[in-house]
């Protein structure tokens, strides 16, 4: 059963995933992204996710192709608060903070241009109390994490380590086999 696993069952080790230095470039990292996705693509990579290195080599970050556009646009870290706080049924708030910011207004070429030396370390999403959870906690943990605040996946730590990434996609994969199980042995 899902729910009486902890997340070490579930979690992917680090050792899984493609990696970045803190101090690649947009550009690199990017690079990295596209050929991790290829990997992936192709069956020959096991994570498209891109994990980031500190200066000794311990996992301090990732970068996902959402955190690539969150960089090409700057002025988002002044509108959204990236640690998952989120607000229902505000668009009308989102569009004139868009407006009032002008995001999105300069050409997609100056974007480019000007995001392609900013390092990783600017960019890049770091581990925070809404997206670590501990290998040893339940799954009810994650479970919390995942639906509270809406993340495609969590840093999984032992002690002040990252040893791995929890993924909603696998997660997912579990429960919902476990409720198809449930559901052809009690017939309605």
């Amino acid at each position: 059963m899902v729910t009486n696993t902890i997340v070490r069952e579930f979690m992917k080790p680090v050792e899984e995933f493609p990696r970045v230095s803190q101090d690649a470039t947009f550009r690199e990292a990017v690079a990295a992204l596209e050929k991790a996705r290829e990997e992936f693509s192709a069956g020959r990579g096991k994570q498209f996710t891109l994990l980031v290195e500190g200066e000794k080599g311990q996992i301090i970050g990732k970068v996902s192709p959402m955190d690539v556009l969150r960089c090409l646009e700057p002025g988002y870290v002044n509108v959204i608060d990236s640690s998952g706080l989120r607000f229902k049924d505000v668009n009308y708030v989102v569009e004139s903070m868009r407006d009032k910011m002008k995001l999105w207004a300069k050409p997609f070429d100056d974007l480019c241009h000007t995001a392609s030396n900013r390092k990783v370390q600017d960019f890049m999403r770091r581990p925070s109390q809404s997206t670590r959870v501990k290998a040893s906690d339940s799954m009810d943990m994650a479970f919390h994490h995942f639906l509270s605040d809406r993340h495609d996946s969590l840093f999984v730590s032992d002690g002040d380590t990252v040893v791995g990434v929890l993924k909603f996609s696998d997660v997912y994969r579990a429960v919902s086999k476990q409720i198809i199980d449930v559901c052809v042995m009690s017939p309605e």
